[in-house]
């Protein structure tokens, strides 16, 4: 079409370059019986195809991501929206007031995450619920016995004569270890509170447990001329913390040898029945009335013709320790003879 004297008038068949003074030819020749086909073309202008088709090809490639950045910024946005929404609220909630999250128009994934959120929010409410009752109970007993220790100290320093002032002394011995047994109680009781069941216990021998705990309140109660059968078989293991049972152990027995009279009995056994392990301990001693056995597990709650001068704590705390060890507490009354039979069943 365009006649050039630098290309050769014949080249051979197939891809050729040729160099020319004019520039770099990309020749093509093809054989038709006598004649050579030939096709020419500079080669500058295939290279400016060749930018162009790479260029159409790689401006799309370079807003891709741009266009894909925004697109998934877009989307995480608005699919963690309902997460900045309960994020929002928990920041928002009162430490006083706990109110549970509102689960509507949460998407399905982010409910599960809500409803454990409210299930925590609904525990830590009962746990302050409980440290407040269990601040106002304690404040309100205190009261009592520190301000008799108080008027006690004062009719000591006002005796006149040696009698009365030993018998002051007495009375303010008397009243400091009344305090120190309930402020006793009401720590052990506070630790119990906040203790939660740990996901193992260890194998603890019960049998060697009891037998070691009842030395000391066998002494005491033999001052008080009460006759105690203890039966104990061997080799029978619970799992759980050894320090928290002694406690429920001791306060069980210590309640047994304080409220039987002189001259009682006190009968206590551990055995293994069907896979079971049932310690039981009965007394001869006042008993407690059906209507008040589910009331005598409150704190500070005492028996209005209960002898002796008891904080209200033991057996709450015996419930407590029970509760976080998997056992079952029977009240029920001795039979034949007046009194009360407690048993503690470890599953």
């Amino acid at each position: 079409s365009q006649p050039h004297k630098a290309l050769p008038p014949r080249t051979t068949p197939g891809y050729t370059t040729i160099r020319p003074d004019e520039g770099e030819w990309r020749v093509f020749g093809m054989q038709q019986n006598d004649l050579l086909v030939q096709v020419s073309q500079p080669t500058d202008i295939r290279t400016q195809l060749a930018t162009k088709l790479a260029l159409s090809t790689l401006l799309p490639a370079l807003f891709l991501p741009l266009a894909l950045g925004v697109l998934i910024w877009f989307i995480v946005g608005r699919g963690l929206r309902p997460l900045e929404q309960i994020a929002d609220a928990v920041r928002a909630s009162d430490v006083n007031t706990l109110k549970p999250l509102s689960l509507t128009n949460l998407p399905s994934e982010i409910k599960p995450l809500a409803t454990a959120l409210n299930d925590l929010l609904e525990r830590l409410e009962r746990a302050m619920q409980t440290q407040r009752e269990f601040v106002a109970d304690a404040a309100h007993e205190l009261r009592t016995p520190l301000t008799a220790l108080q008027l006690q100290a004062q009719l000591a320093e006002r005796a006149t004569s040696a009698p009365e002032r030993d018998v002051a002394f007495a009375h303010l011995k008397e009243g400091l270890k009344r305090a120190t047994s309930l402020v006793q109680q009401l720590l052990v009781l506070a630790r119990q509170e906040v203790e939660t069941t740990p996901t193992s216990y260890d194998p603890i021998n019960l049998s060697s447990l009891i037998s070691r705990v009842s030395v000391d309140y066998i002494a005491l109660a033999q001052a008080k001329k009460i006759t105690v059968d203890l039966k104990v078989e061997d080799g029978i293991f619970v799992r759980g913390d050894e320090d928290a049972l002694r406690i429920m152990i001791c306060n069980v027995i210590d309640n047994a040898v304080h409220y039987t009279p002189e001259m009682g009995r006190i009968d206590a056994s551990l055995t293994e029945q069907d896979g079971r392990s049932i310690f039981e301990i009965q007394d001869t001693g006042p008993g407690i009335a059906a209507s008040e056995r589910e009331r005598v597990f409150d704190r500070f709650y005492r028996l209005d013709d209960s002898a002796g001068t008891g904080s209200g704590l033991g057996l709450a705390i015996v419930k407590r320790i029970a509760q976080t060890h998997g056992a079952k507490i029977v009240l029920s009354d001795r039979a034949p003879q007046t009194g009360l039979r407690i048993q503690l069943i470890f599953s």
